[in-house]
């Protein structure tokens, strides 16, 4: 058999307390299942099974649930029917469900609601009503790392919101901070494009955004001219350093191939010298 689980008084398992074991049950296959008296952090006494205790399946006395969206019972079916209603359970939902899509972006990232309107939807709802809250409009949060409170939450309509997610990109220029989307629109040109030219071909800001006209690079130039080479003599003395190997070919109308080699530990020498690039 396997050994029996020591479990103690005062034990611990999440917010319940172990207080004594009571009298277990007994299932109709004779399986003896442990059951311990507990008191939750809310002040409740309720009565678990071990197995339950121990895989964490209930990890209080129900509260939590009941703090997360089970308030329904304290207002009229009117009012819980209301837009206000499901944006203050869609709150709670998001900071403190763990099994909520969008636990991770707000409860994981520390995100909480204030005591005033987490455990009183009629507190929420005069100050919502008050700072002009309205089917249009979603509520927002001004600082994105900040918590649902008075302080720091506002109604606004979508393309506000949008703006201020975390996963916008802002871009700096002469002075103006706007998001990519909003720089779209102000100059005209794909927000995808200006994304390109920023990441994938290397524009500076206001050549991405269309302010200054983009120099063209020749990529064959510097594709060979991106690291300085230094040309040494066979006995190891020092001749003179090259911009790349683009200047040395031109310079002499060598094979911009052998210097690569010798630069590349390939071969030791090329057209009487040896080249190393600079730092090697």
């Amino acid at each position: 058999m396997p050994a029996r689980k020591k479990i103690k008084e005062g034990q611990k398992f999440g917010k319940l307390t172990i207080i004594k074991e009571v009298e277990p049950n007994v299932t109709p296959c004779g399986t003896i299942q442990r059951k311990f008296l507990c008191k939750c952090e809310c002040g409740n006494e309720v009565v678990r099974t071990m197995k339950t205790l121990s895989e964490g399946a209930k990890a209080s006395c129900g509260c939590t649930a009941y703090q997360i969206g089970n308030l329904n019972k304290k207002y009229e079916k009117g009012t819980i029917k209301s837009f206000l209603y499901s944006t203050w359970s869609g709150m709670k939902q998001r900071c403190y469900d763990t099994k909520c899509e969008s636990y991770k972006n707000y409860g994981q990232r520390g995100i909480r609601i204030c005591d005033e309107w987490r455990y009183d939807f009629l507190a929420f709802k005069k100050w919502s009503l008050e700072n002009g809250a309205s089917k249009n409009l979603t509520i927002d949060r001004i600082d994105n790392n900040g918590n649902y409170c008075p302080n720091n939450c506002r109604w606004v309509d979508i393309e506000t919101q949008a703006n201020n997610t975390r996963q916008n990109r802002r871009i700096a220029y002469n002075g103006e901070v706007h998001t990519l989307a909003q720089w779209s629109r102000i100059v005209g040109i794909s927000a995808d494009i200006i994304r390109q030219r920023i990441d994938k071909h290397r524009y500076s800001i206001a050549e991405a955004l269309g302010f200054v006209e983009h120099k063209k690079v020749n990529h064959k130039i510097r594709k060979y001219n991106w690291k300085k080479i230094v040309q040494y003599t066979l006995d190891g003395n020092f001749v003179k350093e090259w911009e790349g190997v683009t200047d040395i070919a031109n310079a002499f109308n060598w094979s911009k191939h052998n210097i690569q080699m010798c630069c590349n530990g390939k071969s030791n020498s090329s057209h009487g010298y040896i080249w190393k690039y600079k730092g090697q």
